[in-house]
């Protein structure tokens, strides 16, 4: 709180004619002034100041124009164009001109524009969505996820290190030593600045300063350090238009081709780029040499620092022979599946996926920290605009009076110098790149040569210090000042244009003919291994004395040898191998091996693959050879390549409605945690009904009610915001520890009330749980639509019911020692006074905009929400085409229930759907392997689907069973308040009574509503 200084102060803040500094003159001697109050701000004044010092959400005068931008041109409808095309467009213009503002970060800015159309209705939801499932930007995703290895490894520097040993004697050949890297790198590694700022500059500028003593604060920038970082510069964008894999945006430009006819694959672009890329990058040092000319021309010390730095790091590891393997295989299988699509008919992206499954099963890169945590590749997963409206204006400007070369000519220049308007090539290609390809189809240019073309001026990102993301970090050095910067932008500029229209090997001579077919697109995945909690106890080192084999056995020279050689596996499998759980790998795919060929009679042996592969996921979602992301990206691999699912079919996942709906709901999640929200009303509700243990533990079954209006994960409200409270209540407030041996006074009670609730809490809401979006998913598919609303006035009071017996029943099961609490209802009281207000938001759009939750924070860096899109949509997928294929109708024709009538039928599969979670290790696993199964064998039977449906979605609720049936349950069980016993006693009876209530209350409330006509 500002407090009002005395007088004295009051005559420092005054500014004295002169625009001489305070600290030249004499305060005391100054005038006091006539009111001794400052001068008032303006209005405009005090907003201004406001919104730079306190507003955190989007810049709101830049969103104001925008808006206005949006509602100017939104009613001016061009004739010959129909409205909703045009409205496409105004959103797309507006979504580039926040890119390129940028009041929000590009994620954000794309995020609530998806907001802004559904709100709008301009697309479907399946059109709204549709980008998200498109291969090309997957097979940059799983680039990125590549490109962690080469890092982690240490591969990318060593490459590097190598390079300019052999080139590094002189200055051009050094330059061209960074040429040569930025190519090598760009085949694997999609992110300019990745490169650049990653790989390149660590090398780069110790080389500079302690190599050459070239830096800018000894004024000896000039000596060496100018060339090279403008080299450096233009090598990273240049080299990006070499591969496919080069730079993210090559994936949007393939995706607009592919709309023109042009389809561009791995191989396809890289014979007909590379050629064309490696001219330019032959000339720029030259060029830059003239320009800049370096001081130094022979550098001996690069090649003795390169000697030493690769000694440093010694002979090659295990991790970069592995890389090296593996990154040779994927290229070289990206140019067979071209070349011999009939022998290998897999995509590009099935071929990066594969390459991907192989790091993780090999532990170089890991599902924590280079999958579910991969900033850049969640990035990448933004909006694609329609194309209907680029037809139209491209038909405005007319072209055809001339011939195709001058008009391709034309048309790159400027969509070259259009770059200097965007601060991204990301940003520049979403805006321009379709339009510019429209113009020049309607012109007659042959679009294989024009695409192509187009695609070639993509290496516009050294243009200037900001054009692309890896400059500033460069231009951050000090080495060259933006002028240098701009000149040798314009020079380069035109340099490449000239290349481009003399290059022989491509650009202006592409042409269709003897251009290899591209492989039919398919694509696999996979996953890297954490060690499993039984692992940990695995054999490793000697046996204890009382362990060792006696008499013949030891003596035996074989079964010694035996004995070492399983022991020192056993050692190396624990302690070394960083890679998937091999006996349990091992398990899983004989199993696999066995069904594959027994192909029931009834099913073909596509729809039979499928599902093996899906059971096989599952079995492998239950034992964890690997984290459940990193099995499912291991098993839509193992799909693609055996032919069991195409491409499209296994990406279908990642544009699913429900999928995204779980997605955006964490998202909004991120909200609670962030201003404290979920801990208010947790405290809240303990202040009014915590004076006694009973009402402690209903306060504790509304908070896991409120709490899932708004966040679908239950490690979150119970791990992230329930137990941070409870934790500290018991063994602060009421001094029960299992430590102390006082868990009885109230811990164990609370515990299994909370164990309860979390489960139970998370049917009342369709968006409390991330396997209720799966269930309503399988709904639909059998003819049940679920709204929001619908789930929830169906579902919720039964569970309500239920869940108001819980604490009843469980303190006859676990009487807890302390009956009044009103240390509960102190505390919270005092936190209550502790916590600063919030204010609560709805949407991920609304959250954004306000500041609430942050892009990069709650967004791009959500590795929960990342990690749930790649497993819960390769589940979704997997479920869906086993529907279509008509699977589970198949499997429910095989078991026979028809001989009941509808009530007690349902009673029995209701019965084993429950009794099933003691199989499973996640609820999510369990509904996706056995809910749409059910669903059909009751339909079968006679039982009314509507009831099927909404019994079998209440049957989830039995998380609490075991310490280990849902994933909130480890972190209470590891408390120490509950024996393994006790949790499995009071599990079994609560399933019991809950059963009871599904079969009375339940069924008798759906019958009152009419489901069971």
């Amino acid at each position: 709180m500002a407090v009002r200084r005395p007088s004295t102060v009051a005559k420092e803040e005054r500014r004295p004619s002169g625009g001489r500094s305070m600290s030249s003159i004499d305060v005391d001697a100054l005038p006091a002034p006539q009111t001794g109050i400052p001068k008032k701000k303006n209005v405009f004044e005090k907003v201004w100041y406001w919104h730079k010092t306190q507003w955190r959400g989007a810049n709101l005068f830049e969103c104001l124009l925008l808006v206005a931008v949006a509602l100017a041109l939104w009613w001016v409808v061009p004739s010959g164009l129909p409205p909703k095309t045009w409205h496409i467009f105004v959103l797309f213009l507006v979504t580039i001109l926040g890119a390129i503002m940028e009041p929000l970060p590009m994620s954000g800015v794309c995020l609530v524009m998806l907001a802004i159309i559904a709100l709008t209705q301009t697309l479907t939801t399946a059109e709204m969505l549709s980008g998200f499932g498109n291969d090309t930007v997957w097979l940059i995703v799983f680039a990125f996820f590549i490109s962690s290895g080469f890092v982690s490894t240490g591969l990318g520097k060593r490459i590097c290190f190598y390079v300019l040993k052999l080139v590094g004697t002189t200055t051009l050949g050094l330059a061209y030593g960074f040429c040569l890297c930025e190519l090598i790198l760009a085949i694997a590694i999609p992110s300019s600045t990745a490169r650049a700022a990653g790989i390149m500059l660590p090398i780069l500028q110790p080389l500079l300063e302690e190599g050459f003593s070239s830096t800018p604060k000894q004024g000896t920038e000039k000596l060496i350090g100018k060339y090279l970082v403008l080299v450096e510069a233009a090598a990273n964008a240049i080299s990006s238009i070499s591969w496919l894999t080069g730079g993210a945006w090559n994936a949007l430009m393939a995706k607009f081709m592919l709309h023109e006819g042009v389809n561009v694959g791995w191989v396809e672009w890289a014979y007909s780029m590379a050629p064309v890329g490696i001219f330019p990058l032959a000339v720029a040092p030259l060029v830059i040499f003239l320009i800049f000319p370096p001081e130094i021309k022979k550098t001996p010390e690069a090649r003795s620092i390169a000697e030493n730095k690769l000694k440093e790091m010694g002979s090659m590891s295990a991790g970069e022979i592995q890389m090296t393997i593996v990154f040779i295989f994927v290229v070289l299988l990206w140019i067979l599946s071209s070349m011999l699509k009939d022998i290998f008919p897999f995509s590009t992206a099935a071929v990066a996926s594969v390459g991907v499954a192989c790091l993780l099963l090999l532990g170089i890169i890991n599902v924590k920290d280079d999958i579910v945590s991969n900033q850049g590749a969640f990035d990448l997963l933004i909006w694609f605009g329609e194309k209907g409206f680029f037809d139209w204006f491209a038909s405005l400007i007319n072209l055809s009076g001339m011939s195709p070369v001058p008009v391709t000519i034309l048309i790159t220049f400027i969509f070259y110098a259009t770059q200097y308007a965007f601060a991204s090539i990301t940003a520049h290609v979403s805006a321009l790149f379709p339009v510019f390809l429209s113009i020049m189809q309607q012109a007659g240019v042959p679009m294989e040569m024009g695409c192509r073309a187009l695609a070639y001026t993509t290496l516009s990102g050294h243009l200037t210090p900001y054009t692309s993301s890896s400059n500033p970090p460069l231009f951050a050095m000090g080495y060259v000042k933006t002028g240098e910067w701009w000149l040798l932008g314009v020079i380069l500029f035109v340099v490449n244009m000239c290349l481009l229209m003399s290059s022989p090997s491509g650009g202006m001579n592409s042409s269709e003919e003897g251009r290899p077919q591209s492989a039919k697109e398919s694509i696999s995945i996979s996953t890297t291994p954490p060690r499993t909690s039984y692992l940990e106890g695995a054999v490793g080192g000697a046996c204890p004395p009382e362990n060792k084999p006696t008499g013949d056995a030891l003596d035996s020279p074989t079964n010694v040898r035996e004995f070492r050689f399983w022991s020192s596996a056993r050692r190396w499998h624990r302690d070394v191998w960083p890679g998937i759980h091999i006996p349990v790998a091992l398990l899983i795919l004989g199993l696999g091996l066995v069904l594959w060929w027994l192909v029931p009679s009834g099913l073909s042996p596509q729809v039979w693959h499928t599902f093996v592969v899906f059971f096989c996921t599952i079995v492998g979602a239950v034992f964890e050879p690997l984290p459940l992301t990193g099995v499912c990206l291991v098993s839509i691999a193992l799909a693609t390549l055996t032919g069991a699912l195409t491409e499209d079919q296994v990406l279908s996942g990642f544009a699913d409605a429900a999928v995204w709906l779980v997605i955006f709901a964490f998202f909004i999640s991120s909200a609670f945690v962030a201003t404290g929200l979920g801990r208010r009303i947790c405290f809240i509700v303990f202040k009014y009904l915590g004076s006694t243990t009973i009402g402690l533990a209903y306060g504790i079954c509304i908070c896991g009610v409120i709490l899932g209006l708004g966040i679908p994960s239950a490690t979150a409200k119970a791990v992230g915001i329930l137990l941070p409270i409870i934790e500290p209540l018991l063994k602060e407030a009421f001094q029960s520890d299992p430590a102390m041996g006082t868990q009885r006074r109230i811990g164990i009670y609370l515990v299994m009330v909370q164990n309860a609730a979390t489960s139970m809490s998370a049917i009342c809401w369709l968006t409390a749980g991330a396997w209720n979006a799966l269930m309503v998913k399988f709904m639909a598919d059998a003819g049940v639509e679920l709204t929001w609303l619908g789930w929830a006035y169906s579902l919720a009071p039964v569970v309500l019911v239920a869940l108001a017996a819980v604490p009843l029943l469980i303190f006859a099961l676990c009487r807890p020692e302390i009956v009044r609490t009103p240390e509960a209802r102190t505390a919270a009281e005092e936190r209550l006074r502790q916590i600063a207000t919030e204010v609560a938001t709805l949407g991920v759009a609304a959250l954004l905009m306000l500041g609430v939750i942050d892009v990069k924070r709650d967004i791009v860096s959500d590795s929960g929400a990342f990690d749930l899109l790649i497993w819960f949509a390769v589940l979704v997928m997997y479920a869906a085409q086993l529907e279509k294929a008509g699977f589970w109708s198949w499997l429910s024709g095989k078991i026979n229930l028809r001989s009941l009538s509808p009530y007690p039928c349902l009673c029995v599969i209701c019965l084993l759907f429950t009794l099933s979670q003691y199989a499973f290790a996640s609820i999510t696993a369990r509904v996706a392997a056995l809910y749409p199964a059910f669903v059909q064998i009751s339909v079968s039977a006679g039982v009314p689907v509507q009831v099927a449906c909404r019994a079998l979605a209440v049957c989830t609720w039995a998380g609490h069973i075991t310490p280990y049936s849902c994933t909130s349950n480890p972190a209470y069980y590891g408390l120490g308040y509950v024996t393994s016993k006790r949790w499995w006693l009071v599990g079994i009876v609560v399933m019991v009574v809950n059963f009871i209530i599904l079969v009375t209350v339940g069924f008798g409330y759906w019958w009152i509503l009419g489901y069971w006509k």
